[in-house]
């Protein structure tokens, strides 16, 4: 057993478990259901539908898509599952209650912290080696923020109730975007004209950094390595992130959702460093993401590792951020954060570059993602679990039918331990990063961090960031439904049992050939991925472990689960009453 490693003072840690469980409430909030408090009846689910409406069960638009398994059919791993000191909450057939909920908010078993500098920034990954404060390579996880990394963080902290803590990362990520030195990076493109400034994109020359090095100041600062910053999964993420804090304090919400975002609200001139110099920096971006014809270009996406077309999570991405300034716009007016043209001031210039982003990315989303069918990534990798990033939380204009066909892409990827990350590759194959056996791969190239993909029986990495992306989106369905949608209710609660299982039950301690290094991952975190030790015989998280990311994500997980559960069992217990 590892020593436990003490917190740097120059970093802080934030524990989402206690916002999440104040979510709940008092214990006497709960409604009593029959049977232990520990446990729901055995009759639950057939009580639950013998009061509810036939049509709700199911009456989801996800069972019109035959490229969705059924509920009982998502398997979840049995050697993750077993000896898990959760196995009582991922076994159980019946669905979580929120009375469990507090119990596993409170477990021992589960560390949801994120930890990042007081300065704001967040590590991609906050490892061992990290904490122990040992030199490491440029390129490592630790010493590197991604803006959409830190922008799902971000979320997560908001809806956690780490409000101020929310704002810091959110503006330190804005602070540096928007500084006079970055900020070149964004207006360049408005002085070219349009076939100049897709040239220039599709160069890759000059264009907007989206991952940037931490100081150890903490401060963030240009990268010190060569990265492809064409990935405009992320400009869409940093831009739908501000204007979506600004609406919802808006939006008249029902009770399940007017929790979303608490304490002082966050103005948009605060993110902009050179606020009052002619246009927000928000504005200077989405005239960049028009003038470069975003829905049209080619870009990296998420992974990182190759240009494709037309991507359908990047162009949906920056689809939902421009819904989310139309909204903004049309009720603060086009005028409210400044538009600069040549010739002056012009927010109906302006309101026309956003007007027509949103109709452009539109289109190649409806091209991509058919109804009640299988969403198309892009041309070259075709099935790419990316995609379920626009069911949750980056939500823009998808239909239900176009939903189902997103999350039914993620489903072809499924497998028991965790999902992963694309099908097939038409050039490059199968997944190979941190794949199998990767621990014991020599080969320079590899870096430490890449497997041989042409082994036979080849399994790439199991993920841990979808299952609570499939999760809080069904949940979602479920809120919305307004209770009615029990399926969805059941399909997320599928998905967070599989997240609890994902998360490691014991410390691991993982030698990696390829960096000649010893990387412990600690025990009740999740991990980027879990691989295939086929010395082991068993699938081991990844030494990037725990990946902030995934943590975020479960954490919205859990609180979308929570506010389902509570509409529920009021639901069903004004049944039992009436």
């Amino acid at each position: 057993m590892a020593e436990a490693i003490e917190l740097p003072s120059h970093l802080w840690r934030a524990d989402l478990r206690s916002g999440l469980a104040e979510r709940l409430g008092p214990v006497d909030s709960d409604v009593r259901l029959e049977g232990a408090d520990h446990a729901p009846s055995a009759l639950f689910l057939r009580d639950l539908k013998a009061v509810l409406p036939d049509r709700s069960i199911p009456s989801a638009e996800l069972s019109k898509n035959p490229n969705i398994p059924r509920v009982k059919d998502i398997p979840i791993s049995r050697q993750l599952s077993e000896h898990h000191p959760l196995c009582t909450f991922i076994q159980q057939h019946s669905p979580l209650t929120r009375a469990q909920y507090r119990q596993i908010l409170h477990s021992p078993h589960i560390d949801l912290s994120i930890t990042g500098f007081h300065t704001g920034s967040v590590p991609a990954a906050v490892h061992s080696r990290f904490l122990k404060g040992e030199e490491l390579e440029p390129t490592d996880y630790a010493n590197n923020e991604w803006v959409r990394d830190a922008i799902l963080v971000s979320v997560a902290c908001h809806r956690s109730g780490y409000t101020d803590l929310a704002h810091s990362v959110l503006k330190n990520v804005w602070h540096f975007l928007g500084s006079a030195e970055h900020r070149y990076k964004v207006v360049q493109f408005h002085l070219l004209t349009d076939e100049e400034a897709q040239a220039k994109f599709e160069r890759g020359e000059d264009i907007p950094a989206v991952k940037l090095q931490i100081r150890s100041d903490g401060h963030l600062d240009w990268r010190n390595h060569p990265w492809g910053d064409a990935q405009n999964d992320a400009n869409g993420a940093a831009i739908w992130t501000p204007f979506r804090f600004a609406n919802q304090r808006h939006v008249g919400m029902s009770e399940y959702a007017t929790r979303d975002y608490q304490g002082r609200p966050l103005g948009l001139h605060e993110i902009d460093p050179l606020y009052g110099t002619g246009e927000h920096i928000l504005v200077a971006y989405l005239k960049y993401l028009n003038r470069i014809d975003v829905a049209h270009r080619s870009d990296y996406g998420p992974w990182e590792d190759r240009l494709a077309k037309s991507r359908a999570s990047s162009v949906g991405i920056v689809n939902a951020a421009v819904k989310e300034a139309i909204i903004y716009h049309e009720r603060e007016g086009w005028d409210a954060l400044g538009a600069a043209y040549s010739d002056g001031q012009r927010p109906d210039w302006f309101k026309n570059e956003v007007l027509r982003l949103a109709a452009r990315t539109a289109e190649v989303l409806n091209m991509r993602i058919p109804e009640y069918g299988i969403a198309t990534e892009c041309d070259q990798r075709p099935i790419d679990s990316a995609v379920l990033l626009l069911n949750y939380p980056f939500r823009g204009s998808l239909t239900e039918g176009q939903q189902s066909s997103v999350l039914a892409a993620g489903y072809e990827n499924l497998r028991p331990e965790g999902i992963i990350r694309w099908k097939m590759d038409l050039e490059y194959g199968e997944d190979a990063y941190v794949g199998q056996d990767y621990n014991h791969f020599r080969c320079e190239e590899a870096k430490g961090e890449f497997a041989d993909g042409y082994v036979p029986g080849f399994q790439p990495a199991r993920w841990t960031m979808f299952d609570p992306i499939i999760a809080a989106s069904c949940f979602v369905r479920f809120i919305e439904s307004g209770g009615e949608d029990i399926e969805s209710f059941l399909r997320g609660d599928r998905h967070i049992k599989r997240s609890l299982s994902q998360i490691t039950k014991d410390e691991d301690i993982l030698w990696i050939e390829g960096k000649q290094k010893e990387f412990v991952i600690p025990k009740g975190v999740l991990p980027e991925a879990y691989f295939w030790d086929s010395h082991a015989r068993a699938h081991r998280p990844c030494h990037n472990s725990p990946l902030l990311m995934s943590q975020a994500l479960f954490a919205l997980a859990l609180e979308r689960a929570i506010e389902a559960s509570t509409l529920l069992e009021r639901k069903f217990h004004s049944k039992i009453v009436a």
